[in-house]
């Protein structure tokens, strides 16, 4: 099961307008959709169930032309991710999650929803930088 950040790009893009595209170089682009892709996959392994660790170490971050990807690499992950009853089934430990809630279902789904409220400042901030570095 993989989730792709890639909307990152977008979201700036609105933010910004053509400032982006001047500001932006690939470098900076890359820069900023890691930075995103690194919280989302942090945030993500506090959230998966943990039984084995197996979902919790399968974690992947890919970062590609401005597109930070994370995912998650097991036969069960999506089922893990989608259902419930089987996120925390016998045998599951309760990890005590973070400030997105307890240990669960959904465990890349709300990683990614409390990014995309912070795009705005973490363009804003890397767009600035990249001003700063001009002057």
């Amino acid at each position: 099961m993989s989730t792709s950040l890639g909307n990152i790009g977008l979201a700036l893009k609105a933010a910004f307008g053509p400032l982006l595209d001047k500001a932006f170089g690939e470098e900076l682009r890359d820069e900023v959709a890691r930075a995103a892709g690194e919280e989302v996959q942090r945030q993500a392994i506090e959230l998966t169930p943990y039984r084995t660790g197996r979902l919790e170490g399968s974690s992947e971050l890919v970062v590609e032309n401005g597109r930070a990807i994370v995912s998650f690499n097991t036969d069960y992950a999506a089922e893990a991710h989608e259902r419930p009853e089987t996120a925390v089934g016998p045998g599951t430990l309760a990890k005590p999650g973070n400030e997105l809630g307890p240990s669960g279902p959904k465990f890349l789904e709300r990683p990614i929803i409390a990014m995309q409220e912070r795009l705005e400042q973490i363009g804003a901030d890397a767009l600035q930088r990249k001003l700063q570095e001009e002057l």
